[in-house]
């Protein structure tokens, strides 16, 4: 509803824009409601793949997209029994791991943007060898 009487009003008089954008502060602004819902942050952790066991992984989450300036949080959420592997740079579009067992690796991408976060997209990364 404000969208459309923001419009209505620019569209009637262009040079009244700026007082219509200070009067509906809050309104579709980044972070409320509205605005999550109108222009969503959407992470894209990349595409499964099996890796030597011992080999450095470089994730990839640069497919996310937002209209807004990303922040990515990365998590390993899942590794094998007795697994001491870390990830490093999880704050950033690709991050590092190395897998030191065999078995899967599971790894969750949400980014934050303009106060919205994303689901959850996640990456299983399956370790062979050793």
């Amino acid at each position: 509803m404000a969208r459309r009487l923001l419009h209505a009003a620019f569209m009637k008089r262009p040079t009244h824009l700026v007082a219509a954008l200070l009067a509906c502060s809050g309104c579709g602004s980044p972070g409320d409601a509205e605005y999550c819902e109108l222009t969503p942050a959407i992470a894209d952790a990349g595409d499964d793949r099996t890796v030597a066991v011992g080999s450095t992984v470089e994730l990839d989450g640069s497919g996310s997209v937002a209209e807004t300036l990303i922040i990515f949080d990365w998590t390993l959420t899942k590794a094998p029994p007795g697994s001491a592997a870390v990830l490093s740079g999880g704050h950033g579009a690709r991050p590092t791991f190395t897998p030191d067992r065999a078995g899967a690796y599971e790894l969750t991408l949400v980014i934050h943007a303009g106060g919205c976060l994303s689901p959850a997209d996640l990456v299983t990364v399956v370790a062979e060898g050793r």
